[in-house]
């Protein structure tokens, strides 16, 4: 799993959980970010990333691209990557399904009014 690869805390499945908490519980708006480059990252992993934006439709979306620091674990092990065309190919897919995902919220708010 991509997220436990990258040393964070939690799961897919504790967002999941966090999120229906919050649309169920608050009015607080949620924003998502997501990072493209991330070790082992393929382009069906970013496919899934934003058809779990379009299925939820949080407030907020923001897409990264990954952050190389020098000194940072992945800051050799990217060198190479990052001179490689992927990345192009995942901003490309993101900005189409960013598009989608503008027209999916036009969608939702004009039934919900």
């Amino acid at each position: 799993d991509i997220l436990h690869r990258i040393g964070r805390g939690h799961s897919v499945r504790d967002i999941d959980e966090l999120l229906q908490y919050v649309k169920n519980n608050t009015s607080l708006a949620v924003n998502m970010d997501f990072i493209a480059g991330l070790p082992n990252q393929t382009m069906s992993n970013m496919i899934e990333n934003m058809d779990y934006v379009c299925q939820n439709l949080p407030e907020n979306v923001t897409i990264h691209t990954l952050a190389l620091k020098r000194g940072s674990p992945l800051y050799d092990l990217h060198m190479v990557f990052l001179k490689n065309i992927l990345w192009r190919k995942w901003y490309n897919m993101v900005k189409s399904v960013l598009k989608q995902l503008v027209m999916c919220h036009i969608i939702y708010i004009a039934n919900n009014i």
